[in-house]
């Protein structure tokens, strides 16, 4: 990342005069190089083009030629990568991180006369990125049974030789008797006429088979059953099928095709049907949901009526700050009173102002915020700040700090209105920590430098020391941004790498706080994997996205709805999109997530039941909260960083504006 914005950097500067001849300087202190360069007038990369697979280096080379076209020995050739395909090992070496398409840039810097903007020459080749080859294929089995004239849909996993799934393998599917079954590209079999077939899976240079048997279709009669005659936006209605013979008998191992019709959205309709007949509406209208097997159908009509769960969200109180910009808020209480520590974040837009404080606030009467302390450290953010469940020691993590020296810092609570600092861990830690997280004795955060997860034992805390680290994907180029744990479960979130649950002693796998054991992965194809939570089976995934073409007013980015379930193969089934803004932190509690939503403000969503689809366009938000101030330090500019649900009200804490306290108002007029 950093190569391909300085690489960026230097053709936006270079870009006005790259058709100028150098300005005459005198050259005689210039390296050999560098006199080298003044005759460069191309280059050439060898190849059209660069192939390469996960997993493989190659050497880089290019020629450096002046303007007849004859090389110019001793010309210093540089190289740049785009995207997150491959990375640079040293600096002509290309190591493959990703499949995927990208472009391989070799260039030569052309110095200038003092005063004068240096220019370059350059060639790029596309470069293009494989995966590891299949050791092996296998074949998901379909539900139900293959009767004549009806279709199930088969799945392939393509396996590479570190044990994971292929990336970029293209499995294709036959059968050995096509009168008897036959197979589509996507792997949906039909069964034809009674009998027995082989269906054949293949991916790369490896295959696997699978015999169908095509059982006669009894089927006389379909029913559905499970729909309402009316239902809410958003309530997810199971839908079953019920197959009857001539007879009347049921018919086993029936698996119908699903379809809905009914309201249409500009290109949307309004609702959606899943495989396993779970039905949504996302606007409100008449919609008809349709059962198919094989030459048999049924159907039935369902009406939707709008959702209508929104309230007014009230102020109830403030801690403003116009001199420092904002960040993480933990609420807790001691002693029959309640207190806020908000952190503090480096603004780009005060180029004086540093993240280096952490305020507390007495919130007892949350009308009244009352400032009763602030604690100075030496760091440009303070990203994160907690306590833990016992009230007795807090944390604070700190990046940016001036003399490098970053990592941990303990916190002394016993008297809340007036923490201090016990004591501070550096070691291994001094790039800076964005995220920590206490679970039984440990501290779990991230590290900047490393990406890692580091395991902190706080049993002295006093006198921190490391228990552990655990990390993933490749170390050139991966980010941990969050660490998050509830019920002995932990969640990573790794960025460009997804979310990774690991086991620290809740799920059996011989995970424990010092040695967390990997369970499962989710990850999607735009990274940016933020933050988590979890409530019920459902994990909620933010994420986070700067420097789009919309986000022009703030990032954008949203939250993830996925089923655990089944926690070994984690499933998205909806997310929750606030389209001109983008989600930052969150919490779940009683049936509402929480989102900090940026320049959107507070975002309170109704997750209550089951969850599919757009949640958004569902009508789910129950309320919301525009968190902006016109003497705030940065006026009227909602930034809302971080959420806490606390004793009735919602604590939030916005980067431009500071702590703010509200209420949704349960028994207050709905709001359409």
């Amino acid at each position: 990342m950093r190569l391909s914005l300085a690489w960026g950097l230097l053709v936006a500067a270079a870009a006005p005069l790259a058709a100028q001849q150098p300005a005459p300087f005198d050259t005689t202190a210039l390296t050999p190089a560098q006199r080298a360069a003044l005759r460069v007038a191309s280059v050439r990369l060898a190849g059209d083009s660069i192939r390469i697979t996960i997993g493989d280096t190659l050497q880089l080379s290019a020629a450096a030629l002046d303007a007849a076209g004859n090389p110019v020995a001793g010309a210093r050739i540089l190289y740049n990568v785009a995207g997150r395909e491959a990375v640079l090992v040293g600096s002509d070496r290309l190591a493959a991180t990703k499949p995927g398409r990208s472009e391989v840039r070799g260039f030569v810097i052309k110095p200038a006369a003092p005063g004068t903007r240096a220019t370059m020459v350059s060639a790029s080749v596309p470069l293009i990125v494989t995966d590891m080859p299949v050791t092996s294929v296998e074949i998901r089995p379909a539900d139900g049974i293959l009767y004549a004239g009806t279709t199930l849909q088969f799945g392939a996993r393509a396996l590479v030789r570190d044990g994971r799934e292929s990336e970029d393998a293209e499995p294709t599917w036959s059968t050995d008797r096509p009168r008897v079954a036959t197979v589509d590209r996507f792997g949906q079999v039909t069964g034809v006429t009674a009998g027995t077939a082989t269906l054949t899976v293949k991916a790369g240079a490896v295959s696997a088979t699978r015999r169908l048997t095509v059982a006669p279709n009894p089927i006389a009669q379909l029913r559905v059953s499970g729909a309402p005659d009316r239902a809410r936006t958003g309530d997810v209605v199971r839908l079953k099928v019920d197959a009857l013979n001539a007879q009347g008998r049921p018919v086993p191992g029936v698996v119908p095709v699903w379809t809905v019709s009914g309201v249409q959205t500009g290109d949307d309709l309004g609702a959606r049907v899943w495989a396993d007949g779970a039905f949504v509406a996302e606007e409100a209208g008449l919609y008809t949901v349709i059962a198919t097997v094989g030459q048999r159908s049924a159907r039935v009509t369902i009406q939707a009526d709008p959702r209508a769960v929104g309230r007014p969200v009230k102020l109830v109180g403030r801690g403003l700050q116009t001199d420092h910009s904002t960040s993480e808020v933990h609420v807790w209480g001691q002693n029959g009173r309640d207190y806020a520590y908000v952190g503090t974040h480096a603004a780009g837009v005060r180029p004086n102002v540093t993240g280096n404080v952490v305020f507390v606030y007495d919130v007892t009467d949350p009308a009244k915020p009352v400032l009763t302390d602030s604690l100075m450290v030496n760091a440009r953010v303070i990203n994160d700040v907690l306590v833990n469940d016992a009230g007795t020691i807090g944390v604070l993590t700190r990046e940016g700090a001036a003399d490098r020296k970053n990592g941990l810092v303990v916190l002394d609570v016993t008297d809340a209105a007036h923490p201090k600092i016990l004591s501070e861990f550096t070691d291994s830690l001094t790039s800076g920590i964005h995220n920590t997280w206490f679970y039984q004795h440990v501290v779990y955060v991230t590290n900047d430098g490393t990406g890692a997860l580091h395991i902190i034992d706080l049993s002295d805390p006093k006198a921190p020391k490391h228990a552990g680290r655990w990390e993933t994907g490749d170390p050139n180029n991966r980010y941990l941004h969050d660490v998050w744990v509830r019920d002995g479960i932990m969640y990573l979130s790794y960025w460009n790498d997804g979310v990774q649950i690991l086991d620290v002693g809740g799920l059996q796998r011989g995970g424990t706080a010092e040695k967390p054991v990997f369970v499962s992965k989710f990850a999607y194809p735009i990274g940016n994997t933020h933050n988590v939570w979890r409530d019920r089976n459902y994990l909620f995934i933010g994420d986070e996205i700067f420097g789009c073409p919309q986000c022009i007013n703030g990032p954008r980015g949203y939250v993830h709805v996925v089923d655990l379930s089944d926690i070994d193969h984690p499933v998205e089934v909806g997310k929750f999109e606030v389209p001109e803004a983008g989600a930052h932190n969150m919490w779940a509690e009683d049936g509402k997530l929480y989102i900090a939503y940026y320049q959107g403000g507070l975002r309170v969503v109704d997750i209550s039941g089951d969850l599919r689809g757009d949640l958004y366009r569902q009508g789910r938000q129950v309320g919301y909260f525009h968190t902006a101030n016109d003497k705030g330090f940065t006026p009227n500019s909602p930034m809302a960083w971080g959420p806490q649900p606390y004793k009735g009200n919602i604590f939030v804490s916005d980067m431009h504006s500071g702590l703010w306290v509200v209420k949704l108002d349960e028994q207050g007029p709905l709001i359409p």
